[in-house]
């Protein structure tokens, strides 16, 4: 099943699903460069574009008495079935993200589920050229783009990067973080485990954030003390795709600012060979002073005989 969303009028980007029901945004028309049909509609089209719109006042001018902000939604677009072929066509029009006005294809008829619409739906409904294009755009136009899209991005589309997995920790008492980064598409699972079960005490999951490249990147802590997750096997288990990555949570595999301490037993012997050094150092120094006053005391002596026998 694929689809092909449009929101607003034909300047914005669209937006398409394919099984996953994700939106995922794209820029559709720059795939037709070269193509045929780069427009999506002509200045026909365009006037049925913006044909509801003019009527927007009837229901404006009601919202407009109230104080609140309020926001005017529209969206239309097709969908098709590449296994049995079948096909639908959708635009509707929403107020503060309800819907006042949609098109049934079927009926050929624009309807209204609220009363604050009844009107609007009139006059549309006797827009008849305008809705003799909505058919003919959403049935025939708009499939035949979505299939060109699918077939010149189907690459980018359906594009498949297995996600980095890190196990981090600032310090010891900081929770150790399940760092996922580098995957595409954005749907993952992160859990965390112990003891070969799933664990969600002191679980806390991170929002999913892109990367400059286009892939995704998310974050999953886990709090707990040292001496828990050494009695214990914990370990991070993210599912993407068709792949599993697991991580166990040990020494060896978690990344941490704290630098490795060095054992007692060669921390004393620095210490010590260091104090040997610098007794030894002080000893000779004391040894070369009095060396020097020796040889200075045996210079006087001699110089003072010499005076007396002259």
């Amino acid at each position: 099943m694929a689809a092909i969303v449009r929101q607003n009028t034909h300047h914005t980007p669209a937006y398409w699903w394919r099984g996953d029901r994700v939106m995922k945004p794209i820029s559709v028309w720059g795939w037709l460069g070269g193509h045929d049909d780069q427009r999506p509609m002509g200045e026909f089209g365009q006037d049925a574009e913006v044909t509801p719109l003019l009527f927007l006042k009837d229901i404006l001018g009601f919202l407009m008495t109230t104080e609140n902000m309020h926001t005017h939604q529209l969206v239309y677009g097709c969908e098709w079935n590449d296994e049995t072929g079948k096909t639908n066509g959708f635009r509707k029009f929403a107020i503060d993200g309800e819907v006042f006005l949609y098109l049934d294809l079927k009926r050929m008829e624009w309807i209204s589920p609220m009363q604050l619409g009844f009107n609007i739906q009139q006059k549309c409904n006797n827009k008849t050229i305008s809705l003799a294009y909505w058919k003919d755009y959403l049935e025939n136009e708009c499939i035949e783009n979505l299939k060109k899209f699918l077939q010149l991005g189907e690459s980018s589309l359906e594009k498949t990067v297995s996600p980095q997995v890190s196990l981090l920790q600032r310090n010891a008492s900081s929770p150790v973080l399940c760092h996922v980064t580098d995957f595409y598409p954005s749907n993952v699972t992160i859990t965390w485990m112990k003891n070969g079960q799933e664990h969600y005490k002191d679980v806390k999951a991170g929002k999913l954030l892109p990367n400059e490249d286009g892939t995704f990147q998310k974050t999953v802590a886990l709090k707990t003390e040292p001496d828990e997750w050494r009695r214990n096997e914990f370990s991070c288990v993210v599912e993407h795709q068709s792949r599993t990555i697991r991580k166990t949570l040990t020494e060896k595999e978690i990344r941490t600012n704290d630098e490795p301490s060095a054992p007692v037993g060669v921390t004393v012997a620095v210490v010590s060979v260091g104090i040997l050094l610098l007794i030894t150092a002080v000893i000779g120094y004391l040894l070369y002073q009095k060396k020097r006053k020796t040889a200075s005391d045996s210079g006087s002596d001699s110089s003072s005989q010499t005076a007396a026998q002259a």
